[in-house]
């Protein structure tokens, strides 16, 4: 594995350079990231490069046989732009324009924001696309809207055009938008395409809620491919792109979608980002790491991870275990000034590294030292588990879920990652054939076409493990006439939406009680097999859960949400794909196939020792065993 680290060479004395590469190079942290706030440094006036400070750092990296990931510095344009060009901030839903001092604060539609963009890429690339020392390049930084904001979202002049265009490109006519989004009530239909405006209301109707959010995602996406294509153009071809993702779940951003302009994926991976509040934090890491290893089928690289808070061995291992081909910590020396005077750096505002940071990182490496080299390219999985952005919007739009998706996501994946069912990570559209077993934790928005997809699935000889509400409404949020309308026929039922206030008991076949399942449905068998049933309360007697077989698979469906009743359901529904179930009670541990052996990582996130399949697994620590 790679290891390097940013470093901010615009806000250091020159004459340190040396000693501050030195002792980089001493920890064997000889990648550095550079640059993604240094617009002001590289152009300080418009039209004005000051590149040669630049050039003779790049240089002693060469002569120290370091490497470079240069950024291009898009994510904080300098005060000349955004105070000559306001226009191009963005704008709130209550009409505020954001100004100098924030980041992220310049709209991704606004062609002045564009063409500097490109401009500040091409000059970047033109100087430095083929330097000896530069091995890979990323685009702007943490690609989420407006930070620190309840949503991506922008709803300036140029917002509100590109959304028209998006919305004329996918429909025939203002009035098929009125049908697909519901508008007749309260007189919301609209007449002509200019009278579509952005989202500002809370209360918008979803369907117009969630085109927004894919309008905007989409927007990101073009922006970064706006970039990728002015670099491409003007560097040597063994110097990748990537991005540095980041608020990965829970923003409703496609990361597939972004990753797949580019040549490597890549995220910023700080314990508890990905689960942005959530439970399951460590699942919620491994599942990012699987996000970004099947969004190309290839390894990754960690831009950013913290080296003090959050920081062990096996956070480090089970990013080499699923994928990482590098990693670097944020940062090396702590800023004097401005903003984000971290905790977080290697060394101190002197420049002094901190000791036992310093013997933190050496020990993973020690630890890491020996993995074989990953391949160039890494072959799909066994299972999958399908994670939707829509979803994710669908949340913020409705707040009110006793189970929100993101909590059906955590509660289905957290068994699996901890019992070691190693898996892809899909879009509802994508195929599925590769896969024995798909995981559809909760998916309450689904389009026909691929509940069908799921269908086929299933026909085919796949086991399909799902949870409620499932297809309850469609791609525009607009309720289907019965409750999961689009997969009664392969889940053998039909579904009532209970909305049950009070956590709920179940008691299973085999004689189990789960006493805290939450957001129950009443099912009725219609060629399903009931598993469980309700225990009690308004449901009692209800199936509570099923399996049913549908051409040559089978389906197995929980009717409400509960950590250990999902886990039970998803051992019996894992074991019936005659994929690997590994028993390990440890809410902190997983187990993990090695991606390049035939043996296995066991990894102890946890803080004190643990027994795994008979081995013992130190603290945050890992140990690797044969494949049986």
């Amino acid at each position: 594995m790679q290891w390097g680290v940013s470093y901010y060479p615009e806000l250091i004395d020159p004459s340190e350079w040396a000693t501050d590469l030195d002792r980089m190079a001493e920890m064997d942290l000889k990648t550095i990231r550079m640059l993604d706030f240094a617009w002001s440094a590289l152009e300080p006036r418009e039209g004005q490069h000051t590149l040669d400070w630049c050039d003779r750092f790049l240089d002693m990296l060469q002569e120290r046989g370091m490497k470079a990931v240069l950024c291009t510095p898009t994510a904080a344009p300098p005060p000349w732009l955004t105070e000559q060009y306001p226009e191009m901030m963005v704008v709130l839903r209550n009409g505020q324009r954001l100004s100098y001092g924030e980041r992220r604060a310049a709209c991704v539609n606004n062609g002045v924001y564009r063409q500097h963009s490109i401009e500040i890429a091409q000059t970047m690339a033109r100087q430095w696309g083929k330097h000896p020392a530069v091995i890979g390049w990323q685009i702007d930084n943490e690609l989420i809207g407006p930070e620190f904001r309840e949503f991506f979202e922008c709803h300036c002049d140029a917002c509100v055009f590109r959304f028209r265009q998006w919305l004329k490109a996918r429909y025939p006519s203002v009035e098929a938008i009125n049908d697909a989004w519901g508008l007749k009530f309260w007189s919301m239909a609209f007449s002509a395409w200019g009278e579509i405006p952005t989202p500002k209301c809370r209360r918008a109707v979803m369907g117009h809620t969630l085109d927004f959010h894919r309008f905007y995602s989409d927007s990101t996406v073009d922006y970064l491919r706006l970039q990728y294509d002015a670099l491409r153009a003007n560097i040597d071809k063994r110097q990748w792109v990537s991005h540095n993702s980041t608020g990965l779940f829970d923003r409703g951003i496609d990361h597939r979608a972004m990753a797949r302009e580019l040549d490597v994926a890549g995220w910023d991976a700080y314990r508890g980002a990905a689960a942005a509040g959530h439970d399951h934090i460590d699942a919620f890491n491994g599942l990012a790491h699987d996000w970004f290893r099947s969004s190309l089928g290839k390894p990754f690289w960690l831009f950013e991870t913290g080296a003090s808070e959050g920081f062990s061995t096996s956070f480090m291992a089970e990013m080499r275990a699923r994928g990482a081909l590098g990693v670097m910590f944020w940062h090396w020396r702590a800023h004097r000034a401005n903003l984000e005077q971290t905790a977080r750096a290697i060394c101190d505002h002197d420049g002094q590294p901190v000791p036992q940071r310093v013997e933190a990182i050496r020990a993973a490496q020690k630890r890491l030292a020996g993995q074989p080299a990953l391949p160039a390219t890494l072959s799909a999985k066994s299972a999958a588990i399908v994670f939707d952005p829509d979803n994710v919007r669908a949340q913020h739009r409705d707040s009110r879920r006793p189970m929100p998706y993101l909590d059906a996501v955590g509660q289905m994946q957290e068994p699996l990652w901890r019992h070691g069912v190693m898996m892809d990570v899909v879009h509802p559209g994508e195929a599925l054939e590769a896969f024995k077993f798909v995981a559809l934790p909760g998916l309450r928005l689904m389009k026909r076409e691929d509940a069908a997809r799921f269908a086929a699935f299933v026909k085919a000889g796949g086991v399909l493990l799902a949870t409620g509400r499932t297809a309850h409404q469609d791609q525009h949020g607009v309720y289907y006439r019965r409750a999961g309308e689009p997969m009664l026929a392969v889940l053998g039922l039909s579904i009532r939406d209970a909305r049950v206030g009070k956590p709920q008991t179940v008691r299973t076949a085999d004689g189990q009680r789960f006493t805290d399942v939450v957001e129950c449905e009443e099912l009725t068998l219609e060629g399903a097999e009931a598993l469980a049933w309700f225990e009690g309360g308004t449901l009692d007697g209800k199936p509570a859960a099923v399996k049913h077989r549908h051409g040559k698979g089978q389906v197995f469906y929980a009717g409400g949400h509960s950590r250990n009743f999902n886990e039970w359901l998803a051992q019996q529904a894992v074991k019936a794909a005659k994929l690997d179930w590994h028993e390990q009670p440890h809410a902190e541990a997983c187990v993990i196939d090695h991606l390049t052996q035939k043996k296995r990582w066991l990894i102890n996130h946890g803080d004190q020792a643990v027994e795994i399949l008979g081995h013992t697994v130190p603290a945050r620590d890992f140990v690797i065993v044969p494949r049986k």
